[in-house]
């Protein structure tokens, strides 16, 4: 650090005494600055300077804020002043400091060159002019033009009916709308009312239904009806089977397609179980492949009867024509030669027993057919074989009642019997006393019901019709 000349006694240097010494404008600067005013003192200054606002009049005029700042005491200390500027002028601008060139350009005792800049809102409010809601001119409440007033104001509906005028308003759309609408709509000319009488379907439709519970609910009515051929020939039938025994075979040829069940299945099952009860053997053959299912069926049926005799099934024998020719040759070898599965029971057919070594020594053959070409097969083929023997062998031919008219010249030959047609079963039956009682009881019940669900449908039908016929009318 150095040290200061003249305080070491050290005269100065002749240029250095010589020099004019210019005062630090910086220092003057410094010393011109006059001390801090508070905000108080500077805004009641400026109130009171104010050129063309005058002061108010009394604390009435003056914001509470206001108030508080011009009773603030004058000597408080510029820290706290300021303090009390910054709670109550948050917003105020800060005054900027003078450039230090311009640091005493003023004149020190100029208050208002040095004191802050006051915030506009400090400043007392103009009052604004109300000329333009004053000035308006006052229109006094009068009479009220009765035209103007019928104009805007709608009558109201008063205890549920209309007005006056209303009523004609009215009167004059349903006018309006009775013309237009008679010039459009055509003129539709009324139906005369027809008599409610029966017509000749319903007279026939009831009739059909008379008929129908009338044959259901008495069966000795339809009998007239029935065929009288078959008939015929389910007692011969019947007997030559009642004359076979034990001892006897018969052969059973199914020709016919599952199809037709319903038809051939109730004779053949009766013939069925006219043969278990006699104990014949029976050796089953088919040469239709459609045949084998019936077939089956019998086999099964055979199985469940205890006191039925041997039964050997061929099976299906491909060829036609041919093949029977070839069982007609060969019926004995055929059957010998079949091995003991074959059988149901393990046993072999025999005749008296013998096994048997031709067709000639068969009891009976039976023929369920549903072709005529099948039953033209058996009798070309087969019959002629079986009349070698003597006596000649019996033929039946169980066929259907379509199949029938095509057969019937086979049934004139000696030692042919045929069953044709549905009723063939009940005949067979009721020669031999085991009528299916069951089975007509439930066809009638069911017959009878469908009739009277018929019936019923119809009356209320007709019912209907009548009511709906004079509603309208």
């Amino acid at each position: 650090m150095t040290s200061d000349p003249q305080s070491a006694g050290e005269p100065l240097p002749p240029w250095l005494r010589d020099a004019s010494i210019e005062p630090d404008e910086d220092a003057a600067g410094a010393a011109a600055v006059p001390p801090p005013v508070s905000p108080t003192a500077a805004l009641r200054d400026l109130i009171a300077r104010a050129p063309n606002r005058p002061a108010p009049a009394g604390d009435a005029e003056v914001p509470i804020w206001l108030q508080n700042l011009l009773d603030a005491p004058d000597d408080a200390s510029a820290a706290g002043d300021a303090e009390a500027a910054g709670a109550v002028l948050p917003h105020a601008p800060a005054g900027e400091a003078a450039p230090p060139g311009e640091r005493g350009a003023s004149a020190p005792d100029d208050a208002s060159a040095a004191a802050p800049a006051v915030p506009g809102a400090t400043r007392p409010l103009e009052r604004r002019s109300t000329g333009a809601i004053t000035d308006l001119p006052i229109v006094e409440a009068g009479p009220v033009d009765p035209a103007i007033l019928a104009s805007i104001v709608t009558p109201a509906l008063t205890g549920g009916r209309y007005t006056p005028v209303q009523v004609q308003a009215i009167e004059r759309l349903r006018a309006i709308t009775a013309r237009s609408a008679a010039a459009t709509a055509p003129e539709i000319a009324a139906e005369p009312p027809r008599p409610s009488r029966l017509s000749v379907e319903h007279i026939l439709s009831a009739v059909v239904l008379v008929l129908v519970i009338a044959a259901a609910s008495m069966p000795t009515l339809a009998a007239p009806f029935r065929g009288a051929p078959a008939a015929d020939a389910a007692p011969l039938a019947s007997s030559a089977i009642a004359a076979l025994g034990p001892g006897d075979v018969v052969l059973l040829a199914y020709e016919w397609d599952a199809r037709r069940t319903a038809e051939l299945a109730p004779i053949e099952r009766a013939m069925l179980d006219h043969l278990a009860e006699r104990g014949v053997g029976l050796v089953l053959f088919s040469s239709d492949p459609q045949g084998v299912l019936p077939q089956l069926a019998a086999q099964d049926q055979l199985a469940r009867t205890p006191s039925g005799g041997a039964v050997l099934a061929l099976g299906y024998q491909p060829g036609g024509s041919a093949a029977l020719a070839s069982l007609a040759r060969t019926f004995g070898p055929a059957v010998a030669a079949a091995v003991p599965e074959a059988a149901t029971d393990g046993r072999l057919p025999l005749r008296d027993g013998m096994p048997i070594a031709a067709i000639t020594d068969l009891s009976a053959i039976i023929v369920f057919a549903d072709d005529p070409t099948d039953v033209q097969g058996w009798m070309e083929q087969v019959y002629p074989a079986a009349t070698r023997a003597a006596p000649p062998v019996p033929l039946m031919l169980v066929v259907t009642a379509d199949a029938s008219l095509t057969a019937a010249p086979y049934a004139r030959q000696p030692g042919v019997t045929m069953l044709a047609g549905p009723t063939a079963a009940a005949g067979y039956r009721a020669t031999r006393g085991t009528h299916d009682d069951g089975q007509f009881a439930a066809l009638r019940v069911i017959t009878l019901g469908l009739g009277v669900l018929l019936a019923a449908m119809a009356l209320t039908a007709s019912i209907a019709t009548a009511v709906r016929r004079r509603s309208a009318s």
